[in-house]
């Protein structure tokens, strides 16, 4: 976890999963993904269009 932590600080979110998640309900760990990765655009502005 301490690995984890400094990949935090430097804003990157680990997402974690266990050998059974993946391998037996693999739709579901996409599922997950998908949906952090919706969250996250929810919340992070857009880049600037400025110089188009």
């Amino acid at each position: 976890m301490k690995k984890e932590k400094k990949l935090n600080n430097l804003g990157i979110t680990v997402l974690r999963f266990s050998d059974n998640q993946v391998l037996k309900e693999m739709d579901n760990a996409l599922r997950a993904i998908e949906w952090f990765i919706f969250e996250f655009e929810k919340h992070t502005p857009n880049p600037s269009q400025e110089g188009n």
